[in-house]
């Protein structure tokens, strides 16, 4: 089987899937890990698996897809969990996603999710940034109205606003409608859904991307919706938007596979465009609302931090100039008064008990010198008090023989003698 080939039997096992159909064989020689690893890519991998019966699958083929399954099951089971938590957070949302977006309500289709792309509104943009945030996402790409995350072992999440949405150019919060029995939950009207997936195709095509989720959404929109949607509504929509010719393309492309219609080149180019392509272009990198947001937070936060930075190291400096004085004054009064209490100050700061345990330290040594001193000088006036007793007797009586002696006649020397003895 050749590559058309090969996309064709994809599409057509998708949309018969959509149908409630299977396919009663399968062709010969086909690479089931390709075909299936080819539509997980596409992000219809269930639509395809659905569309056949199991009972024609051999052996090797059931445990392929089982092993993919698992892991589109863990995506799908993350994609809730996210979207769970942004509704859970009070943030509105509108989910845009192939299936999700096209037949997520309407019974006719089973979710499936390869990048998951959810509108919300500008103002609640912040508030599922942090959502996300918190739970693990990381924001690696930002332009205005987008913004991409990611995530180990799970799918990308797009938050779309208003004006990231298909260019801004649907008004679809006004025309959202919330869902019976659900909180922060949105749906469109059949009409206006149609209506973005033909312009998510008309995308597809100008950029080259694979378009077949749009349109397996418009064959859901238009299988499910047949005979309820108002045509001329839908007509002047689609013409309101430059889309009906597209619209036309895809009922042609849908009748083609099934109505019998004949095949031209424009069926062939639109069928290998659903497969061919790349990766999902994303926007290039630029400062969003939420980097935006988030650099003000930045700041804010680090002028908080600076503020609060400050007012903790005015008070530390108050409480130490505070307890630095009141060593001061205690200290003076040690040193006025005989007491041998110690310096105490009333603060927990490590560097002023240090301070004061110092000033303790050498306050008991002085107080050590000064006892020392008291009582030497106490001994001192004792001896000297008794060295003046014991001199001042002798030299008493001394005195009184000299004037006796001065009454007496005496030589010239002896004279000089007393003299000398007195002086």
């Amino acid at each position: 089987m050749d590559d058309f080939s090969e996309n064709e039997f994809l599409l057509l096992l998708a949309v018969k899937s959509i149908k409630g159909e299977k396919i009663s064989h399968l062709p010969e020689g086909l690479d089931y890990s390709a075909l299936f690893s080819k539509a997980a890519r596409a992000g219809v991998f269930q639509a395809v698996v659905n569309g056949i019966d199991d009972a024609l699958l051999p052996d090797a083929a059931k445990t392929t897809r089982t092993g993919i399954a698992v892991k589109e099951g863990r995506k799908l089971a993350e994609a809730e969990a996210m979207l769970s938590g942004l509704r859970g957070g009070g943030v509105d949302c509108l989910p845009l996603d192939g299936f999700a977006f096209g037949a997520l309500y309407t019974g006719g289709a089973k979710r499936e999710i390869k990048d998951f792309n959810i509108l919300v509104r500008d103002s609640q943009l912040a508030a599922a940034d942090r959502i996300l945030s918190g739970a693990g996402m990381e924001l690696f790409r930002e332009s205005e109205g987008l913004a991409c995350y990611r995530g180990k072992s799970r799918p990308m999440i797009f938050l779309h606003t208003q004006s990231g949405a298909y260019g801004g150019v649907f008004p679809l919060w006004e025309t959202a409608r919330p869902l019976q029995g659900e909180s922060n939950a949105f749906t469109l009207t059949p009409e206006v859904r149609l209506l973005c997936v033909l312009g998510r195709i008309d995308r597809c095509v100008k950029n080259g991307v694979c378009a077949l989720k749009a349109f397996l959404d418009a064959t859901v929109l238009i299988n499910t919706y047949t005979g309820t949607m108002n045509d001329e509504y839908l007509l002047s929509l689609t013409q309101a938007y430059g889309l009906d010719g597209m619209l036309e393309t895809v009922k042609k492309l849908y009748g083609c596979l099934f109505d019998g219609m004949p095949r031209d080149g424009e069926y062939f180019r639109a069928v290998q465009s659903f497969f061919d392509g790349g990766e999902k272009k994303l926007p290039p990198p630029c400062a969003g609302p939420i980097s935006k947001s988030r650099r003000r937070h930045a700041k804010t936060m680090a002028i908080y931090v600076s503020v609060a930075a400050v007012v903790l190291l005015t008070v530390k400096i108050v409480r130490m100039r505070r307890a630095a004085r009141m060593i001061c004054e205690e200290f003076a009064e040690k040193l006025r008064t005989d007491t041998n209490t110690l310096v105490s100050v009333p603060s927990r700061d490590r560097a002023m008990l240090r301070l004061a345990e110092q000033i303790n330290v050498e306050l008991r040594q002085l107080r050590r010198e000064r006892h020392c001193y008291v009582q030497g000088d106490v001994e001192l006036k004792n001896a000297v008090t008794n060295i003046s007793h014991d001199l001042r007797t002798p030299l008493t009586a001394i005195c009184g023989y000299l004037d006796l002696l001065e009454k007496e006649q005496m030589s010239e020397a002896a004279a000089r003698y007393v003299g000398v003895i007195r002086n």
